[in-house]
């Protein structure tokens, strides 16, 4: 709409730092006019930003983990998606019961953050304890191997919130194998398609949804915003909802 092209590349995996640095600056070889860049952790693609920022390219950082020397940050504010889910998870379980944490890849902006938030909040109700944190890595298959670990300690969890929807699918599974589907509540991260389709199914109990869509397409537009010279603020903040089976058609992917 606006007479620009975009080229849209990303790694395999969310652990690939190295692969991504590696398109960040193929990516500078071609000469694009912005970057929006949505790193995998605060610092993997600093060199490229760096280069970037020589050459006076505009540089938006989209989505989660946290560049430094961005020109606008936009998102939705990460301590706040542990909030809303520590809020979530209380109200679900009657504000008594035991929880564990599946955090995303240690020592990231985005798990820390989510982290963080959930226990910060979770302090407000004393009757809940967290009985176990421990990193998934962001990956399903690794979310159901450690959520099957913190089941095997802990046969009278009530509760798991996990830092992106992958893991949740995977504590989705280990629950399943335990026979203890639809007992425990399972919340994810991010509104994934497959985390929608979980919840219509009645296994996922729900996702912070960070509407990756309207996510994207402010991110765009800030980008082409300035191109133009407009002065926009640091950081531009973007929606998280809580979403569940009570509120998924509103907004299905």
């Amino acid at each position: 709409e606006n007479g620009a092209t975009m080229d849209i590349q990303a790694t395999r995996t969310e652990t690939d730092t190295a692969g991504q640095l590696s398109i960040a600056e193929t990516m500078l070889q071609n000469n694009y006019n912005a970057l929006v860049l949505s790193p995998l952790t605060n610092e993997c693609l600093d060199t490229a930003v760096a280069t970037a920022k020589d050459a006076g390219i505009p540089i938006v950082n989209a989505n989660c983990e946290y560049i430094a020397d961005a020109d606008v940050f936009v998102g939705g504010l990460q301590i706040e998606i542990g909030h809303k889910a520590a809020d979530y998870i209380a109200e679900k379980i009657g504000e008594k019961g035991k929880v564990a944490i599946l955090e995303g890849v240690s020592g990231t902006f985005t798990s820390i953050q989510r982290v963080n938030g959930f226990n910060e909040q979770i302090a407000n109700y004393p009757d809940i304890e967290v009985v176990a944190s421990v990193p998934g890595d962001y990956e399903m298959e690794k979310g159901m191997n450690v959520a099957t670990d913190i089941l095997t300690q802990n046969d009278d969890i009530d509760a798991i919130y996990c830092c992106n929807d992958n893991m949740a699918l995977g504590a989705v599974e280990a629950l399943r194998n335990a026979g203890k589907l639809g007992d425990v509540v399972v919340i994810g991260v991010d509104g994934t398609g497959d985390a929608y389709k979980s919840i219509h199914a009645g296994e996922l109990t729900a996702t912070v949804d960070q509407f990756p869509d309207t996510n994207g397409r402010v991110a765009v537009e800030v980008a082409l915003r300035l191109l133009g010279g407009q002065e926009i603020p640091r950081v531009v903040s973007t929606p998280i909802e809580v979403v569940d089976e009570e509120n998924a058609a509103d907004f299905d992917k």
